[in-house]
């Protein structure tokens, strides 16, 4: 909760003048961006959380605090239009989950702070110029440090030793897609393993049968 309070906090206070008469009247306008479904849709993993703690710490939605939620419904193209919205609608600060989402936000605005749940590598996306002082607009947590899909690879062949054929589910509108793919080659070789050609879904409907070719293979 302290972490979701002091980013919020540093992009709002970081806000463009343009947002300036809403916050001067004590209302904040702030914008969402998903790759999914709506951020208030039930399956949502992460949105119901997020929108829980803000009312924890005081913002509740009507009153104080506004929202403008795009979601591109599990279509990544059109994520740079809906960024574009929300910079246009004049909101104060976005906040977005995952890298695809991250990375529309960002080259929508330079100004508008970006606060990113779990965005791969902002680093080597060119979202931040380092982890400790990202130096842009976007501030945010990141669940992938350079080697941390190796290493899950490496503590699953030392689990399951007999594993030597293990299978890929990849999302290829990710950004960082190439880069993982390649790092998770490379281990297998070294443990003599191997990794077998990946079997994509970049739509939900597309996980059944891309979990099936897994499964056949």
């Amino acid at each position: 909760r302290d972490s979701v309070l002091s980013l919020l906090a540093l992009g709002l206070a970081s806000a463009p003048p343009r947002a300036g008469a809403l916050a001067a009247a004590g209302v904040h306008r702030i914008g969402t961006l998903s790759g999914g479904s709506s951020p208030k849709a039930k399956d949502q993993p992460n949105w119901p959380h997020f929108f829980a703690v803000m009312r924890e710490l005081g913002y509740e939605e009507g009153r104080n605090v506004i929202y403008e939620m795009r979601y591109a419904e599990g279509t990544p193209a059109r994520l740079p239009q809906l960024a574009a919205e929300l910079v246009a609608s004049g909101v104060q600060l976005i906040v977005t989950t995952g890298a695809t989402e991250a990375v529309a936000a960002s080259r929508a605005t330079a100004t508008i702070p970006v606060v990113a749940i779990h965005v791969s590598d902002p680093v080597e996306l060119g979202l931040a110029v380092s982890l400790a002082r990202p130096g842009r607009n976007l501030t945010g947590s990141t669940l992938y440090i350079p080697g941390f899909a190796g290493k899950a690879l490496e503590l699953l062949i030392e689990a399951v030793p007999s594993a030597r054929r293990i299978g890929m589910l990849g999302n290829p509108a990710q950004p960082n897609y190439a880069d993982i793919r390649q790092e998770l080659e490379r281990v297998a070789a070294a443990k003599g393993a191997m990794l077998l050609p990946t079997s994509e879904a970049s739509r939900p409907e597309g996980l059944e049968t891309a979990l099936a070719r897994i499964a056949k293979d």
